[in-house]
């Protein structure tokens, strides 16, 4: 679901969708990393809204020289996603989204909150990652709100109107 996301985000900000390595969306003026939660899943909601960033991520800005934000957001998906195949295309994805709600939050946002070390190791695969858990409850005030196609997105304190033409 991640790419469909992304491919959303693009859309509604007006950014390109970087196809490498490193932060989801970049512009001219600013880049953006793109976090989603599923709140609803045949009918049980979740009640802890959380986000999950990789600690290296707060190093995006810097290195491309440009303010870094991320979009939170919410989306509320029909069918059941643990039946679906590996092969399902953009379009059949972004059929089955509902709808979406995202928060633009600066990236000092995130940076405030505690980091963790999370490691383990499968037969296949071996982790040792750095995470800051972000949640929906302390997300800064809006200040601004756009609905866009499928959903809304929210400006927070802290972010740059300049850097957003929705």
């Amino acid at each position: 679901m991640p790419l469909a996301h992304e491919e959303w985000a693009a859309n509604v900000l007006g950014m390109i969708k970087n196809r490498g390595k490193g932060v989801d969306l970049l512009d001219k003026k600013k880049i953006v990393e793109v976090k989603f939660h599923m709140i609803a899943f045949d009918g049980n909601y979740q009640r802890t809204i959380c986000w999950k960033v990789l600690e290296h991520q707060l190093s995006y800005g810097e290195r491309a020289k440009l303010p870094l934000y991320f979009m939170m957001g919410t989306y509320r998906f029909c069918g059941n996603i643990e039946d679906l195949s590996n092969s399902v295309s953009y379009p059949e994805l972004e059929n089955m989204v509902e709808e979406r709600e995202s928060w633009i939050v600066p990236s000092d946002w995130v940076a405030n909150f505690p980091t963790y070390r999370q490691n383990g190791k499968t037969k296949k695969s071996e982790w040792d990652n750095l995470l800051k858990f972000t949640y929906k409850k302390y997300l800064s005030h809006t200040y601004k709100t756009f609905n866009v196609k499928k959903g809304k997105v929210h400006l927070t304190k802290g972010v740059k109107r300049k850097h957003f033409d929705l």
